[in-house]
């Protein structure tokens, strides 16, 4: 027996694929001469053979079933066999438990999950599309198209650039109705017309079938989802774009595919019928009354509620900030620096983009900022109602020790940003307060924020937060939690660094400093790490030769 495709994907997707152990995405991106790359594994629990870690105490038939495999990167599937004492099957379980649990959180309710499909290797090089209808046999195979187009176009390419992405819009508004051969020629005859100006104006499309799985469209069940990818590029202009540079955008289409099949979010499923005609009657009958009501009906709430519907946009989207990347970070006790990511800290700060990689790497495997964190949240409206924001604040928050593995002690830099927010992690029900001037250079937490502000947010408008959390006692992973209201509906928004929760840690002191009566040090505090490297007066990192003893100054130790 072997693990079978239906629970291999149901693996996958209930790991969001992501390690079960570091949370790391365990696919590569590909260049342009290779495939993507995957490095994660499916480990059992209870080992196949006879002799293997953890072998036993489990029925043959069941050695390949779900409840005994978990996603892990190379890495820690490695380590979980060569280390079976520390990895027992009942740990094993447990952090696969907390895992699925912390994947799941991560959703939106009642959206799937999507997650890179291990069987195909995702596409590197567009197809250049030169007929109408390749272009309608690949629009109409995928519930939902996205699309790139280069900025600073000239006034008529803009033009012609929009004009064609809203035909595609109403085409995704209307694909269930057109049924008619007459209908179906007459897109492909549009399509080619505006292929045909684009290449007029020394632009061509790229097309891209983009392959992944869906959890939560069916219970239990992860299923095929395929979306379209389309690219407006100059002619010669080369197949890579900065996406900084470019505008992008998603058309969700009203159904799944072709055959019924439900592949993605947003499709209604051809084979639920009594669903999507009602759904029409709803969408109508919205219509009917703001015609027949002009007065009382809010057109505002229906286009909102016709959104949802159909289409995948959530109320608001977000991005993230980490102010001063050349902050300290913190790793847990025996998660120590492998001999590559050590020379990387010798070439700071000549190999700079390795050193930012690193600290990305070592975040996403558990490091923590030490007794401060700022972050720049971005919150954009995508809805015609107004989103107004009743609170935001640390939820699903886990306190354990200060980290004492590997100290990364490189000073923070000003940030020159003005602190809104603030999150004290020494309270235990962190709330966001009032960033007051501590009289010096930094701030401490006053008065409760929405007490005295509000924040609102409108349709394609953003909002920015500076949030400065900070900690005193222990350590603490959480997330951000964006309490919001649309149309007397309460919603919830929930803010984390790329899956991965966010960490702050008190430094592990073992003695304070000490003060005479007017408060200067006279006896200065130290700090006990397992490995600990240090920015010195040459801006170069070098191991400190001591790290158990670590002098630290007020008011940190």
């Amino acid at each position: 027996m072997s693990i079978s495709e239906k629970t291999r994907k149901i693996i996958w997707v209930e790991a969001g694929g992501r390690c079960a152990i570091c949370k790391v995405l365990v696919l590569t991106p590909g260049t342009e001469t290779d495939d993507p790359s995957v490095f994660g594994e499916e480990a059992h629990i209870v080992a196949r053979s006879p002799g293997g870690p953890r072998a036993g105490g489990l029925a043959p038939g069941r050695l390949d079933s779900h409840d005994n495999l978990l996603l892990l990167c190379s890495k820690h599937h490695k380590q979980v066999d060569d280390q079976p004492l520390r990895y027992p099957v009942e740990e094993l379980r447990r952090i696969k438990r907390d895992h699925a649990a912390w994947n799941a959180a991560l959703a939106p309710r009642n959206r799937p999950v999507l997650v890179p499909d291990p069987r195909f290797a995702q596409p590197v090089a567009s197809e250049t599309l030169a007929t109408g209808s390749r272009l309608w046999n690949l629009f109409v195979e995928c519930p939902a198209t996205s699309y790139t187009y280069p900025n600073h176009l000239a006034p008529g390419d803009g033009v012609l650039i929009v004009e064609f992405l809203n035909l595609l819009r109403s085409y995704a508004e209307n694909i269930q109705h057109m049924r008619g051969a007459r209908e179906l020629m007459d897109a492909e005859h549009a399509l080619n017309g505006y292929l045909a100006k684009l290449a007029e104006r020394n632009y061509s499309l790229g097309a891209q079938v983009r392959r992944a799985l869906a959890a939560g469209t069916v219970p239990g069940e992860a299923v095929a989802w395929y979306e379209l990818h389309l690219e407006v590029r100059p002619v010669g202009g080369g197949q890579e774009r900065d996406p900084a540079d470019s505008q992008t955008g998603l058309i969700v289409h009203r159904s799944g595919g072709r055959n019924g099949e439900v592949r993605g979010r947003g499709a209604l499923p051809l084979g639920r019928l009594a669903t999507a005609a009602a759904g029409a009657l709803v969408v109508a009958a919205l219509f009917v009354v703001g015609w027949v009501l002009p007065e009382t009906f809010d057109r505002d709430a229906a286009k909102d509620r016709i959104r949802e519907a159909f289409q995948s946009d959530d109320d608001l989207r977000y991005s993230i900030e980490f102010f001063d990347e050349g902050d300290s970070l913190v790793l847990p006790h025996g998660f120590r620096l492998t001999d590559p990511q050590r020379q990387v800290l010798r070439s700071f700060p000549d190999d700079f983009d390795g050193f930012r990689q690193l600290q990305a790497d070592l975040r996403a495997a558990g490091a923590a900022n030490p007794h401060t964190l700022t972050l720049r949240v971005t919150l954009e409206g995508r809805r015609n109602q107004p989103i107004r924001i009743d609170d935001v604040r640390p939820i699903s928050l886990r306190r354990t020790d200060p980290h004492s593995g590997t100290l990364l002690d490189i000073p923070a830099q000003s940030s020159g940003q003005t602190i809104r927010m603030m999150f004290d992690f020494d309270e235990a029900d962190p709330r966001a307060r009032i960033a007051v001037p501590d009289g010096g250079v930094g701030n401490e937490p006053g008065d409760l924020f929405f007490k005295h502000h509000t924040l609102e947010v409108g349709d394609q408008a953003e909002e920015v937060v500076v949030i400065e959390s900070i900690i005193g006692q222990g350590a603490a992973t959480f997330e951000i939690g964006v309490d919001y209201r649309i149309g007397g509906q309460a919603k919830r928004l929930v803010i984390d660094n790329q899956g991965v929760p966010f960490a702050l840690t008190a430094l592990n002191c073992t003695q304070r400093s000490r003060h005479d009566p007017q408060r200067h040090i006279y006896s200065e505090g130290h700090a006990r790490y397992e490995e600990i490297w240090e920015l010195s007066t040459g801006f170069t990192l070098t191991p400190v030769d001591h790290p158990d003893r670590y002098g630290v100054g007020s008011p940190y130790c």
